[in-house]
């Protein structure tokens, strides 16, 4: 179970108000860069550069990574007190100056300040200079209740005395600005310190720093939440949403220094008659809710994703479900074999790395943090495997015996960032040294990783101990097919199997991404593959972990060997000794002599005296018998 930083906090007053709670176990500072003395007091997240943006009180604006990493700032001057951006505008984030009162358009890549608006006498004026603007927001047309704007949409500013929301429409192009409505979000409180809103969620964030609470409330101003609030100066908030998951990323700025993010935030995405699962049934008439309710193998009314017993034994093909020793409930989302221990290693999306035997008994299971999705091994390696945490980014190193996390590599800069985060890595795989086409590492292999969003696999040398990861290419098995749920690379066959769970298919491929064979796989919401076999035994085992708890072994699976048959060459049959028949001198000092097999060589007496030598040395090339000379050819 995640271990739980705050109690949840209910409004009683307001009838279904929810919670939810920050994950302390999913916190990571992501302040690394800045420099010491820093004071974050807003922060913005652009969705079309996959940056953060991040302003201090010293009139820094800061753009980098979602990690923290790769930063840049600049200095632009002033008390810069919140940031916001404008959908679809990737050239320019918007800025608050606390004092005096004004906004600025500031290009994303230059940091140049290509607009700056007074809204002196626009907001009203407060009674301490140092109690003004703190947040900042930005709603378009359509998700306001007031009169659309000529400008696309609407500002939102946060004043940190009263606690009051200033609503403005701004006109950059004429230097304009004009004051919509005021309001107060939560009466007697005051000290807001931060604003997002969510055009996904259609909600405004209001944090407040004094209360250490988030109320989330409509544009309506109807108050939906509220939530307690890790730190204690928090001066800035924004959200990543992934819909129809219910969860997000959530940052915190806080004006002490640190910058914090939090993973699996809980929140309540809208229903717009979704069809989450894609399966043409709509959420509130779905049977089986995350599976196809249109896939029924037996044919009983039950969705496939629902049934205990989906999967009827097919002629020539024997089939076990080996998850006898899984907890109900457990959803498998990868799985690999490993050779040298003989033993299955499955992961699943709530956490769980279990070591079982090929049969699913002597399970045992390890709690992992974070949605695991993929796992495998390299050859010759007992001590470890190596795990996909999907939403992350990540790739961890787990100790085979006891579960233990050995080490943790980030690959949020290495490869794209998927727009839906719960479609991220779905499969991972290890080709070793020798059998991929590419240039050789020092790193024994590469790792090559599925992403479920595109069908796209990523390449990658992964350097856990030096903490380096290199993006060596990237490529796309089946253009127009996506959903890559499953990897398996072979040694054995020296071939590279990719699940894909809409299209229940395997492909098998070359490492030179030449096709072997495509094959229809049974089941639904496939999210693991791993293979047992032994050329040149054309049958071998294959294994499948479906996402709603099966784990399906089949003992038939036609396999084909792709090794080169090593040529050995033919070796001469031995021939018998010929024997010396006679030998007859001469005058000259030669000497003739006739062999066994009718042939007769006229040589020198020092010829002979050579050949004698050498018959001494090597004596199964000469014997003498008889008084015969028996010499082998060979």
């Amino acid at each position: 179970m995640k271990k739980i930083l705050l109690t949840i906090f209910i409004l009683t007053l307001i009838p279904a108000v929810l919670a939810t709670v920050f994950l302390e176990d999913t916190k990571t500072i992501i302040s690394q860069e800045l420099y010491l003395g820093y004071e974050p007091s807003g922060i913005a997240y652009h969705p079309q550069l996959n940056k953060l943006f991040l302003v201090g009180d010293d009139g820094d604006l800061t753009r980098m990574n979602l990690d923290g990493t790769n930063s840049q700032t600049w200095r632009i001057g002033g008390d810069l007190e919140g940031a916001t951006i404008i959908p679809n505008d990737q050239n320019h984030v918007y800025v608050a100056v606390e004092r005096p009162f004004k906004i600025l358009k500031i290009n994303t890549q230059s940091g140049e300040v290509i607009n700056s608006l007074s809204l002196v006498g626009v907001i009203p004026a407060v009674a301490r200079a140092n109690l003004g603007i703190e947040g900042l927001a930005y709603v378009q047309n359509g998700y306001h209740p007031y009169d659309d704007s000529n400008n696309g949409g609407l500002f939102y500013f946060g004043i940190q005395e009263g606690g009051l929301v200033h609503v403005v429409d701004v006109n950059f192009q004429d230097s304009s600005a004009r004051l919509i409505d005021t309001f107060k979000p939560v009466n007697r409180r005051g000290d807001i310190s931060g604003l997002h809103f969510s055009h996904e969620l259609e909600t405004l964030f209001v944090l407040y720093d004094g209360a250490n609470k988030i109320t989330e409330m409509t544009t309506s101003k109807e108050r939906i939440r509220e939530y307690f609030v890790p730190l204690r100066a928090q001066e800035g908030i924004t959200l990543i949403e992934s819909c129809p998951q219910n969860q997000a990323q959530i940052f915190i700025a806080d004006d002490g220094g640190p910058v914090a993010s939090y993973q699996e935030f809980g929140i309540t995405c809208p229903n717009r008659n979704l069809d989450s699962d894609n399966d043409g049934v709509l959420d509130q008439d779905d049977i089986c809710p995350g599976f196809d309710d249109n896939i029924d193998s037996d044919q009983d009314t039950i969705p496939d994703g629902c049934d205990d017993t989906p999967l009827p034994p097919q002629p020539n093909e024997p089939t076990t479900n080996i998850n006898q020793s899984l907890y109900n409930g457990y959803e498998p989302s990868g799985m690999v074999y490993h050779p040298l221990l003989d033993k299955i290693f499955l992961v699943g999306d709530d956490g769980d790395l279990t070591r079982m035997d090929t049969d699913g008994n002597n399970a045992v299971n390890f709690k992992i943090n974070g949605d695991l999705e993929g796992v495998t091994v390299k050859p010759n390696e007992e001590e470890y495997v190596y795990i996909a945490q999907e939403r992350r980014l990540n790739i961890l190193k787990v100790h085979t015996q006891n579960g233990n996390v050995i080490s943790t590599l980030s690959l949020a800069n290495v490869i794209p960032r998927p727009t839906n985060s719960n479609k991220g890595i779905e499969a991972l795989t290890f080709v070793p040294q020798g059998h991929h086409s590419y240039e050789q590492f020092e790193n024994k292999g590469l790792f090559y990783i599925g992403i479920e969003e595109t069908g796209m696999i990523h390449v990658l040398d992964l350097d856990f101990q030096n903490q380096r990861a290199t993006l060596v290419d990237s490529f796309t098995p089946v253009e127009a097919r996506n959903d890559i749920s499953g990897l398996h690379y072979s040694s054995d066959l020296q071939t590279l199997f990719i699940l894909y769970d809409s299209a229940n298919k395997i492909r098998e491929i070359t490492t030179a991404k030449e096709l072997i064979k495509e094959t229809d796989v049974l089941g639904t919401f496939q999210d693991g593959i791993t293979l047992i076999s032994s050329c040149p035994d054309t049958q071998g085992s294959l294994f499948i972990a479906q996402d709603y708890g099966q784990v399906i072994r089949y003992n038939e699976f036609e396999v084909t060997c792709q090794r080169e048959v090593q040529v050995v060459e033919p070796q001469p049959e031995p021939q018998e000794p010929t024997r010396i028949s006679s030998i007859k001198s001469f005058d000259d000092g030669s000497v003739l002599i006739k062999f066994s097999n009718g042939q007769e060589q006229r040589v020198t007496l020092e010829t002979i005296g050579n050949l004698l030598t050498r018959a001494n040395e090597q004596t199964n090339h000469m014997t003498f018998s008889n008084n015969q000379i028996c010499v082998s050819l060979q």
